[in-house]
């Protein structure tokens, strides 16, 4: 019996901690650079995740659309193919869709979903933080700022809301690096950078936490540390140990 209700506790232990995973199923669509396993930054293998690589091509999107992934990346010059109206479908029925920058309008998803030719973006200057416009979004609780130091497409925020709409998220200098709008169910997400070039270590994590934020469509929250988690375990051991005392 003692054993039984131990083996149930740490069930619940497993159960509780695995909810701090941050693991997710993603399907990638091939482009210029690889997001999945790159050199020199962290890339979604290293960040945890399971991802998919597919190809740029229609049956590679429907692939991707037909998966059990519920987050599509496409990388940069990825988006050729894309069936609009399948992907407009995948947001508003919960799916969360990020566009990686640095692609000429007729290879960028975003300009195909919203019919505009808005290209390539220009390279940042200075660091990029959060706008008034975060507020509210599942950005808010990112407190760094974006440093545009390597193979970052920013847009021009007037011309980028006017043309998709949505929030300018991080931006210096009437420059966007971060762009987000909540569709349906789902969300459309640009990210400047198009994981292409060495970057520093400082660069990798603030671009590695805002695509967290952005894979993941929930705010920053206060995660325990795992010598938290640890005491936690064993208090709920120990609970569990002395009501099988009392009962016998």
């Amino acid at each position: 019996m003692k054993t039984n209700i131990i083996k149930a506790t740490c069930a619940s232990l497993v159960f509780f901690i695995c909810n701090f995973s941050n693991a997710t199923l993603i399907s990638v669509i091939d482009g210029h650079h690889n997001i999945v396993t790159p050199s020199g930054f962290n890339g979604l293998s290293a960040l945890g995740h399971t991802s998919t690589l597919f190809s740029d091509s229609t049956l590679g999107w429907t692939a991707a659309f037909s998966d059990s992934a519920n987050v599509i990346i496409a990388e940069q010059y990825a988006g050729g193919f894309v069936d609009i109206g399948a992907l407009a479908s995948f947001v508003s029925a919960g799916g969360r869709f990020i566009q990686l920058g640095g692609s000429i309008p007729s290879v960028n998803a975003l300009d195909k979903y919203f019919g505009t030719s808005f290209g390539y973006g220009s390279s940042l200057i200075g660091n990029h933080s959060l706008t008034a416009s975060a507020v509210g979004t599942i950005f808010e609780g990112y407190s760094g700022s974006i440093n545009s130091e390597s193979s970052t497409h920013g847009y021009d925020t007037t011309s980028l809301l006017s043309a998709w709409g949505g929030d300018s998220i991080m931006a210096n200098g009437g420059q966007t690096s971060v762009w987000h709008a909540d569709v349906g169910s789902g969300s459309l997400t640009y990210l400047a950078w198009d994981y292409c070039c060495q970057s520093g270590d400082d660069t990798r994590a603030q671009w590695s936490e805002v695509l967290e934020l952005a894979i993941s469509g929930t705010k920053s929250t206060s995660v325990p540390e795992p010598s938290t988690l640890a005491i936690f375990a064993l208090g709920m051991i120990g609970l569990a140990s002395r009501r099988f005392k009392k009962q016998f």
